[in-house]
């Protein structure tokens, strides 16, 4: 199939490509950046633009709407935000409707359980409460809907994806990178409070793997969501142990608050979606990094141990809150 991949440039979006590369999918990434080594065709395209968008989807049998601001950029420019998101969002859906592009994949966020209790399990069809979000998650939350103004109308088939916190190399903004890279150059694991805040880490290439099966569902919601819960002070403890890393609990630092548990049954189910262990994964991203540095690991028999006790930078604010 032609699948037209919006913000295929991105962190989530080059690992899409990939993977549709891989399924033998005719993958074209449309997004204001051009990047070499990119699986996959490349056209410079603005979501904003929507004369820009009609034809970079003509001809695509189905558009992965991944283009859109990260949680960073939602809280430091709300308004810019915004326009990418919800502007965006309908230029791709209007450009669908008059190119004759007939389903849709949606990238949302699990931050559209945001205000909900922690205590609590949610699934897609909990009941949201935009009043109690951050302006990211009510932002995801819209788009949702515009989506679904539009298969009402138009006969529009869609598929919404739900991610969570992705982790992996690359320019998304994420706890696990921020912590593998701090500890490969030597510095000390800076963890906010008392590392009790919980998520659930969600790896990138896990992501793509769970959208690239979604394309043959039509008109549901999936949560692509680790099932696995892990602490900030349990994740950076773990990286010490397994990487000879050093950690130091900020105290002073408050941590965010805790999700609800979001379930991925159902795409488990249906779409036979299947999670990469952390642990794996960590050591995958670890060896990754190896094999483009010399930068040795602790725990090796080629160097000695990693870390010397230089502070690191704080990770990104969104990634411990």
């Amino acid at each position: 199939m032609r699948i037209v991949v919006t913000g295929g440039s991105g962190f989530i979006g080059r690992a899409l490509m990939r993977e549709l590369q891989r399924g033998g999918h005719d993958a074209v990434a449309a997004d204001v950046r051009t990047s070499d080594g990119l699986a996959g065709l490349s056209r410079c395209v603005d979501v904003l633009d929507v004369e820009q968008l009609k034809p970079a989807v003509a001809g695509a049998d189905i558009v992965c709407h991944l283009a859109g601001p990260v949680l960073d950029t939602a809280r430091s420019d709300p308004f810019w935000s915004s326009r990418l998101q919800l502007s965006g969002t309908l230029n791709v859906l209007d450009a669908c409707r008059t190119a004759g592009v007939t389903k849709l994949v949606l990238a949302s966020s699990f931050y559209v359980y945001d205000g909900l209790p922690a205590e609590g399990i949610v699934n897609e069809s909990s009941r949201l409460d935009p009043s109690r979000m951050e302006l990211f998650g009510s932002l995801k939350v819209a788009a949702e809907q515009l989506v679904l103004g539009y298969a009402r109308k138009f006969g529009l088939t869609y598929v919404i994806l739900r991610f969570g916190s992705a982790y992996g190399w690359g320019e998304g903004s994420n706890l696990v990178q921020a912590f593998l890279a701090a500890g490969l150059e030597g510095r000390v694991l800076e963890v906010w409070g008392r590392g009790l805040r919980s998520n659930q880490y969600t790896y990138v290439d896990d992501i793509a793997r769970g959208c690239v099966a979604a394309l043959e569902a039509d008109n549901d919601i999936f949560n692509l969501v680790a099932s696995d819960e892990t602490a900030t002070g349990e994740l950076a403890s773990l990286m010490c142990r397994r990487y000879g890393f050093e950690m130091r609990l900020l105290v002073d630092k408050t941590e965010g608050a805790d999700f609800p548990y979001m379930s991925s049954r159902k795409a488990l189910r249906r779409l036979g979606w299947v999670t990469t262990p952390l642990e794996e994964a960590l050591d995958r991203l670890v060896e990754q990094q190896r094999s483009r540095s010399s930068v040795p690991v602790a725990g090796t028999a080629d160097g000695d141990r990693v870390s010397h006790g230089r502070p690191a930078e704080a990770p990104p604010a969104a990634a411990q809150r």
